[in-house]
């Protein structure tokens, strides 16, 4: 069904957008993003 086909292809790309954005959020203010080099004692 083309119909069908035409919605899953859109979830698809609305589900891509949306995780491409969470995962920047997350790069951003998670414990692991990579800013200025933490010292160490």
């Amino acid at each position: 069904d083309v119909g069908f086909s035409n919605a899953v292809a859109r979830y698809l790309r609305e589900e891509r957008a949306a995780m491409d954005h969470e995962i920047e959020v997350l790069t951003a203010w998670g414990p692991f993003r990579k800013d200025a080099p933490e010292e160490q004692d």
